[in-house]
């Protein structure tokens, strides 16, 4: 610390240094080292509190007021959202976020207080991302090159962070008046190496759009030799690190194939979308393999799936007897087959299905059970006690013994829940 302090320029009081080395401190460790991020930001906020309290001027200073109204202004929002929705615990945990989130105040009001010299701040994001990369990189050779960079939190955040730092860095690199510009643009690389590390593909993807835009927005201006070596540069960077960063590329060909499963079963599930053609059985071959295929339907115990062809109709119109899914279970206890929780379709919350065999057509929350023991197929409903939310529906199988199942779709998208099992086909799902 007291080499580092030389470097600073000459401050008025020996606070105000010791301010401007914790926060040259937090921009070069916050991602890499435990507890730095929250030791620093906490001693910040107890020191722009007693800033608040000491200087009460600072809160009616004109400067701040768009400050604190922005911050105002987004509790309120939360607060609103928070009651005109459903009070759940993920509401109550989004509160919880929101109140942390105006713990900023007083963190804003410590740094301006400080007055950090802005060649001293852009250096240290410069470094920062040196660092950050640099640690990325040992982290990852020294676990394999299969795990992902998590730096001191975990590796979704840290990527996005990383994601943030070559942004900053590069849009600094730019900046003509600034000296240490070469810091920067090799901060912007390094953070940029820590993001493919850390197999983040968001973050992945942001980080390389963004960059790319800023690159061409700085092209028609007077940078033009630092423009061309930053694409130069850039490119190199990539062609070297992404052939490192293999749990990236693997996690982004798990994202396509995990949208491509999503389109197809989309397509298949089109036929149950229409109103006039429901009730419907889910019998056709190919759905019930993607179905299965698509990891929503979980087994429990010696439970296994199988597909059958042909089906039965018992008796419905709309089945045709295409197919069913059959459960098999080998082993000397019951066994189970898990469908996933989902929002009740157009506010219609019974479950129905085709069952052949001996077993039991349950809510995992038990709120309603049906036992039965069918030689041929016949239909069972489920009604949830729910208007929102249709619990896990649980097939139970008895030892050594098999059943049968076809699902029926009885509203519109009902049945649209399995192909969100993945990150990527969630989302997709969600922007539908």
């Amino acid at each position: 610390m007291k080499h580092l302090a030389r470097l600073l320029p000459p401050a008025d009081s020996g606070w105000q240094r010791a301010g401007w080395l914790l926060i040259v401190a937090f921009l070069l460790f916050a991602l890499v080292l435990d507890k730095v991020a929250s030791t620093i930001y906490a001693v910040l906020f107890l020191a722009g509190l007693w800033l608040l309290i000491r200087r009460r001027a600072m809160a009616n200073d004109k400067r701040y007021r768009w400050l604190l109204a922005a911050f105002a202004l987004y509790f309120v929002v939360g607060v609103v959202s928070y009651f005109l929705g459903e009070q759940t615990r993920l509401g109550e945990k989004l509160m919880g976020r929101d109140i942390r989130f105006l713990a900023a105040t007083p963190v804003f009001f410590a740094i301006f207080s400080l007055r950090l010299p802005a060649n001293v701040l852009m250096t240290a994001i410069g470094l920062g991302g040196v660092v950050t990369g640099i640690a990325a990189l040992v982290e990852v050779a020294g676990a394999g090159w299969d795990t992902r960079a998590t730096g001191e939190t975990i590796s979704i955040l840290f990527g996005h962070l990383a994601a943030a730092l070559v942004v900053v860095n590069l849009a600094l690199a730019f900046y003509e008046t600034h000296r240490m510009r070469w810091l920067n643009a090799a901060g912007a690389l390094c953070a940029l190496g820590a993001v493919l590390l850390s197999g983040t593909r968001g973050a992945a993807l942001a980080a390389m759009i963004v960059a790319a835009f800023m690159v061409i927005a700085w092209c028609g201006r007077s940078t033009r030799r630092w423009t061309g070596a930053g694409v130069v540069v850039l490119v190199a960077a990539l062609v070297v690190m992404t052939p490192l960063a293999k749990n990236l590329r693997d996690r982004i060909d798990d994202g396509m194939e995990q949208a491509s499963e999503h389109m197809q079963l989309s397509h298949r599930l089109a036929e149950h979308a229409n109103p006039d053609a429901l009730p419907a059985c889910l019998e056709s071959p190919d759905l019930l393999r993607a179905l299965v295929s698509s990891g929503s339907l979980r087994t429990v115990g010696d439970a296994r799936l199988q597909v059958i062809e042909p089906g039965f109709s018992a008796g419905i119109t709309q089945c045709t007897g295409s197919a069913f899914l059959r459960i098999v279970n080998d082993g000397s206890r019951h066994a189970s087959l898990v469908f996933p929780e989902r929002s009740v379709p157009h506010g219609n919350s019974s479950v129905v299905a085709i069952l052949r065999g001996k077993g039991t057509l349950r809510f995992a929350d038990n709120s309603d059970i049906e036992r039965f023991n069918f030689r041929r197929p016949q239909m069972l409903e489920l009604k949830a006690n729910s208007s929102e939310v249709i619990p896990n529906v649980v097939v139970d199988v008895a030892a050594k013994s098999r059943l049968d199942i076809v699902p029926v779709a009885t509203t519109p998208g009902e049945y649209r829940y399995p192909d969100a099992s993945g990150p990527i086909v969630s989302r997709l799902h969600m922007w539908e």
